[in-house]
């Protein structure tokens, strides 16, 4: 079992690997979950993410990565900041309080819309359409 767990965790993605890729666009690559398979827990997470523990961990990821996407300096986040687990969580993580739930090594800052590039391969702003003014206006 301890081997298993071992070779496990060689695989798993780290912050401190996160962090030595220079652009936003190497970081977006390295995180992003190409199989689409991390199903969010839901039903039992909205408890854990409403938790001192959390909003504590939350604050000090968003503060060591200064408030920027992916910590990537001088990319500001417009609007709401998330704090995004680089190995998803499961279940389990959450019933068995596993390491990784609060593990800055398994954190970084990120934008709802990197957020969702990273899970979805989705880009909000290509989905959604900010309406102005007379924009229905033939000319």
């Amino acid at each position: 079992i301890v081997l298993a767990t071992t070779n496990l965790y060689l695989q798993m993605k780290t912050y401190s690997e996160l962090i030595l890729l220079p652009s936003f666009s190497e970081r977006l690559e390295y995180l992003k979950l190409l199989d689409n398979n991390a199903t969010s827990p839901r039903h039992i997470s909205e408890q854990f993410y409403k938790s001192h523990v959390w909003r504590t961990i939350r604050k000090q990821i968003i503060d060591r990565d200064l408030g920027f996407d992916l910590g990537v300096p001088g990319v500001y986040i417009d609007g709401t900041m998330l704090v995004h687990h680089i190995n998803p969580i499961d279940e389990n993580d959450i019933i068995l309080q596993t390491r990784k739930l609060l593990d800055p090594e398994n954190l970084i800052t990120t934008s709802l819309n990197t957020h969702n590039l990273i899970h979805y391969n989705q880009d909000v702003k290509e989905t959604w359409v900010e309406r102005t003014p007379g924009d229905t206006k033939l000319w």
